[in-house]
C-alpha cells in the first residue's frame, strides 16, 4: 500500500513554515523488537530453547530474558567427554562473573540453552567425538556467581560460615527464584504514575489480614516447613516488597529466620524454636 505523501502537502508545509520548524532531514529506523513465538514458549517451558548469549538481555536487577520478555535460565549445552569422564555445568540466573567472563573472551556465541522451568533438570548433548554425541538430562547445580551476584538470602562466595553458605546454596529452590524474580517481564511494569502511586506502607487492617493468614494457612513457615505453636515465631512477608499489595498471592508465611534472610539482616527476636 501507499502512505501519503506528507512532505508534498501545501497545508502542512505553511503550516511549518510559519512555526518556523525545521524540515526533517535524517530518519532513523528501529528494528521493532519481535514478539515470542507459540513454539518458543513451549520450548522455554519444557526442554529449553538452544541460541546464543546475543539473544539475550540483561535486565536492571541482573537477571536474564529471552528478548527482553521472559526472565529465563542459561546453560551451556555441549559438554565434552575424556576417558568417559565429564563435568557437568552450572545454569546461570544472572549476568554473573563467569557469563561477564565468557563476553570478554568473545564465547557469547557458544551454544546455550534457554529455559524457565522449574525441575531443576536440563537438556545436554554428551559429545565423545564428532560421530559420537547422545543427547541426555540431568539435575545441573546452580552458578554460586549468581547467587552471590544476585544476593540470594545474602549469599558470598568468599568470607562468612562455610556451613551457612553450603545451606543456602542446597537450599535453593527455582520455584523461590521465580516467585522473587517473576518470568513474564511485562506482569511486573509499574502499576501507578509516580506522581500518584500510593504510599507503600501496611493497610491499617494489617493485624487483621496477617492473623487471619497465620489462622487459615496455619503456623507452619512456608520456605523450611518448620513448626510451632506460637505465632510470633512467624512473619507475613510480601514476596514482592509492596506492603499495600496483600492479595493472598503475594503473602508468604517465613519464620522469623527465614525472613531475616529474606531480608538480610538480623533482626534478634528471641523464637520458641529449638
Amino acid at each position: 500500500m501507499n502512505l501519503y505523501d506528507f512532505y508534498g502537502d501545501e497545508a502542512l508545509t505553511d503550516l511549518r513554515n510559519r512555526m518556523r520548524a525545521d524540515f526533517p532531514k535524517n530518519f532513523t529506523t528501529q528494528k521493532a523488537e519481535l514478539g515470542i513465538t507459540l513454539e518458543e514458549l513451549e520450548k522455554l517451558a519444557g526442554g529449553g530453547l538452544e541460541g546464543d548469549l546475543n539473544d539475550i538481555k540483561i535486565l536492571e536487577d541482573g537477571t536474564l530474558a529471552y528478548k527482553g520478555q521472559l526472565r529465563v535460565l542459561v546453560h551451556i549445552k555441549d559438554v565434552n567427554m575424556f576417558n568417559e569422564s565429564y563435568g557437568l555445568p552450572k545454569y546461570h540466573l544472572s549476568y554473573c562473573q563467569t557469563l561477564q567472563d565468557q563476553q570478554s573472551r568473545n564465547k557469547y556465541h557458544e551454544r546455550y540453552v534457554f529455559t524457565h522451568n522449574e525441575d531443576g533438570v536440563f537438556n545436554l548433548r554428551l559429545i565423545r567425538g564428532r560421530d559420537n554425541i547422545e543427547d541426555k538430562t540431568a539435575p545441573l547445580d546452580v552458578c554460586k556467581f549468581c547467587l552471590e551476584n544476585l544476593a540470594w538470602n545474602n549469599y558470598k562466595i568468599y568470607g562468612g560460615s562455610k556451613t551457612e553458605k553450603e545451606s543456602i546454596f542446597k537450599g535453593f529452590n527455582l520455584k523461590d527464584f521465580f516467585i522473587k524474580y517473576p518470568k513474564d517481564i511485562l506482569s511486573v511494569l509499574p502499576k501507578h504514575h509516580e506522581k500518584v502511586a500510593p504510599i507503600n506502607q501496611y493497610p491499617q487492617n494489617w493485624k487483621q489480614i496477617r492473623e487471619k493468614v497465620l489462622r487459615t494457612r496455619g503456623l507452619k513457615c512456608e520456605r523450611c516447613s518448620c513448626t510451632s505453636n506460637s505465632s510470633s515465631d512467624f512473619d507475613v512477608h510480601h514476596k514482592n516488597s509492596v506492603q499495600y499489595d496483600v492479595s493472598d498471592s503475594n503473602l508468604i508465611i517465613l519464620c522469623v529466620p527465614c525472613h531475616e534472610k529474606e531480608h538480610g539482616h538480623y533482626q534478634g527476636r528471641n523464637t520458641s524454636f529449638g
